[in-house]
């Protein structure tokens, strides 16, 4: 019976041994899921996005940028936006608008707009449930663009 018990704790500890670097592989692969993927894909690019938009709209701070857009530069805009994250993020999109300077070029952008803008993305990815190690990642990417938006 001991020998038994031997031979099944010998191949059990043998199992786990070949087995352990295929789970560190699959947890290997979890870390390096590209951000899109990590943060939920399109959909949630898209609908935050929106909701941002949404939450921009309404902040009378920076309504002098986006106020008064018809329907179809609305649109184009919001486009070019979620196919800017989704291929920042590592996601299928091409993004084909402007570079961030010609885009915000003379526009006058302040700290105090590029802070309003990063709270309501803060908050628009919060609610559609970004996790917060993918938030801070895509906020603290967005962040780096702050000298290419506010030009002195």
């Amino acid at each position: 019976m001991q020998s038994q018990n031997s031979r099944t704790v010998l191949l059990f500890a043998m199992l786990s041994l070949i087995m352990l670097p295929a789970y560190l592989a699959a947890e290997d692969v979890k870390d390096d899921l590209s951000l899109y993927k990590r943060m939920g894909g399109y959909d949630v690019i898209a609908d935050s996005v929106d909701n941002f938009l949404e939450r921009y709209d309404n902040d009378p701070e920076l309504l002098q940028f986006l106020g008064g857009l018809n329907a179809a530069e609305s649109a184009r805009i919001r486009q070019h936006f979620v196919d800017y994250l989704c291929e920042r993020t590592g996601g299928p999109c091409i993004y084909l608008g402007r570079d961030m300077v010609k885009t915000h070029q003379g526009l006058a952008i302040t700290d105090a707009h590029y802070n309003r803008v990063m709270a309501h993305l803060n908050q628009a990815f919060s609610q559609n449930r970004v996790p917060l190690r993918e938030k801070e990642e895509i906020l603290a990417m967005l962040e780096a663009l702050r000298p290419q938006m506010i030009r002195q």
